[in-house]
């Protein structure tokens, strides 16, 4: 896997501030309680929110005649896309790790915008 070098004035995500993405991150749980982390998928990490942000996340979804689960999706999605907006190199490097891995691009994922952009 690659790490992306991403310089302290910003990029990749700007528009959530690192202190908000900081306690998202601090509020990560693996499955269930005391269960290591080595034999816990991927998906079932979930990161737990506070009663108003889960209570403004219901209302939202319930005013679209939707559900939570879809909507904060939806939102995930739409935060990856103006994330590559703001830092292209981000959506090279998740297209490489797809071919690494020998998995086909989401339908949302952009394709890469320039071949100068690519390795």
């Amino acid at each position: 896997m690659t790490t992306i070098y991403q310089p302290g004035e910003g990029s990749a995500g700007a528009a959530v501030a690192s202190g908000v993405r900081k306690d998202l991150l601090s509020r990560k749980k693996v499955g269930k309680h005391g269960l290591p982390f080595h034999i816990v998928r991927d998906d079932q990490i979930k990161t737990r929110w506070t009663e108003s942000e889960a209570v403004a996340i219901k209302i939202t979804a319930d005013a679209m005649a939707s559900n939570p689960a879809v909507e904060t999706n939806v939102a995930a999605i739409r935060g990856f896309l103006a994330m590559f907006a703001e830092a292209p190199e981000m959506l090279v490097h998740v297209h490489n790790e797809l071919k690494v891995a020998k998995l086909p691009a989401p339908e949302w994922l952009p394709a890469l915008p320039h071949k100068d952009l690519q390795p």
